[in-house]
């Protein structure tokens, strides 16, 4: 059996990017940015979309949710009594969907959502952490039986990092 690596797949991720043409690899094959830069221009931006989105607050978002999870495979009670950890969460929990998990949130901008966004729903959580995906939580290493990130690694700053996150807390 051959044995899988973080470098190794990171190795493939690049080249299967390269193949396709993909125009970020191509203008900038690094896959680590400056944090300062992603905390000033890129959070508060993020910020103001979640604080003015129509779409999470209304029933369709968990509508579409089920039929994302479904797609893959999921069903809603494969996860019961087990650990997920929703990393890069957003401001309204997608792995509610997940019946009787245990949802850990990791989410930059989770205080600030619970504080000024009424619709939030990261109180839900059974913890929740006010960080960066690449920030590695230690109490979280080793817990979890799923990890979800949905449309978070293109917003992020160190992917290497974060994937290296998700590997310790699996």
């Amino acid at each position: 059996m051959k044995r899988i690596t973080l470098r190794g797949i990171l190795r493939e991720l690049k080249r299967l990017m390269r193949k396709a043409g993909d125009p970020y690899t191509r203008l900038s094959p690094k896959i680590r940015h400056n944090r300062g830069r992603w905390q000033q221009s890129t959070q508060e931006a993020e910020f103001q979309f979640h604080k003015e989105d129509q779409w999470r607050p209304s029933p369709d978002f968990m509508a579409q949710t089920s039929r994302l999870f479904a797609y893959f495979g999921f069903s809603p009670d494969a996860y019961k009594g087990k650990t997920i950890i929703d990393l890069g969460a957003g401001s309204k929990l997608r792995t509610k969907y997940f019946r009787g998990a245990r949802i850990i949130a990791i989410e930059p901008l989770a205080e600030r959502f619970m504080k000024e966004i009424e619709w939030c729903n990261l109180c839900d959580a059974e913890r929740v952490y006010s960080a960066p995906a690449e920030e590695r939580i230690e109490e979280c290493i080793s817990t979890a039986d799923l990890v979800i990130s949905i449309n978070v690694l293109d917003h992020c700053y160190d992917f290497e990092r974060i994937v290296e996150n998700i590997t310790a807390y699996l």
